[in-house]
């Protein structure tokens, strides 16, 4: 099979040189047209060479295997297409390993490929859909591995959140309680000091009826004193005159 596929290595359908050549052709040509519009008239180029190589292949398949050929070719910036492209795009077909060993064989057989034994070609189709079928396995558990794991984090991130909403909401209670009780201290030291500025002003209304009392009782004695004073002055001047009389 080696031997085969050496073969198929040096055919080469696309050389570097002609796909540039091709891109020149369309660039100069569509002058005027998108990037889009020259990628697909540089596909269709391609496309149609491709077609002459597809002899032995069931025409409902090219459409399939042109695209997939092209995919993984030119698209993966590769600068070439062989025969052997050709080939491992033939094997990935859809179909029976029965049917897939047919075609490729009827294909092999059309593109002039020496020695093509149909047991060893057989042998390596087989060999190559267990790969691509232990490939895609693969990449289904990486997919559910993915899947599962994205699920995961889906799922800490809402118990993450749940758990910060929550802590949050703890944590705006405390706040409202402490502002409350903050809030209550005020109105207990507003109120303390309302009542100590009433107690200084009892205190200085008591001081002033104090003084006020006290004032009036000096005046009293005064009064006293001065009507005494009247009194006996009045009575000497009495003893005064009838002594004098």
């Amino acid at each position: 099979m080696k031997d085969i596929l050496d073969q198929l290595d040096k055919s080469v359908i696309l050389s570097a040189d002609d796909i540039a050549m091709i891109k020149q052709i369309v660039a100069e040509k569509y002058a005027t047209s998108s990037s889009s519009q020259k990628m697909a008239f540089f596909v269709k180029s391609v496309h149609k060479i491709v077609d002459t190589y597809l002899e032995g292949i069931e025409k409902e398949e090219w459409d399939d295997l042109k695209i997939s050929l092209f995919k993984n070719t030119l698209a993966v910036n590769r600068n070439e297409i062989s025969k052997r492209d050709v080939f491992e795009e033939i094997i990935s077909l859809e179909m029976e390993v029965s049917d897939l060993c047919s075609t490729a064989y009827q294909w092999l057989s059309a593109s002039n490929i020496e020695n093509v034994s149909y047991g060893q070609m057989g042998r390596y189709v087989h060999q190559k859909v267990k790969e691509n079928l232990m490939s895609e396995a693969e990449k289904m558990a990486e997919a559910e591995a993915e899947a599962e794991a994205e699920a995961e984090a889906a799922s800490n991130l809402l118990r993450i959140e749940a758990e910060a909403a929550a802590e949050l909401a703890r944590i705006e209670a405390e706040l409202a309680l402490i502002e409350a009780e903050e809030l209550e201290k005020i109105q207990l030291l507003e109120h303390a000091e309302w009542l100590r500025q009433k107690d200084l002003e009892a205190s200085r209304a008591v001081e002033e009826i104090e003084t006020k009392k006290a004032t009036a009782y000096q005046l009293t004695h005064f009064g006293y004193y001065v009507v005494g004073s009247i009194g006996l002055a009045t009575f000497v001047i009495a003893i005064y005159f009838l002594i004098n009389k």
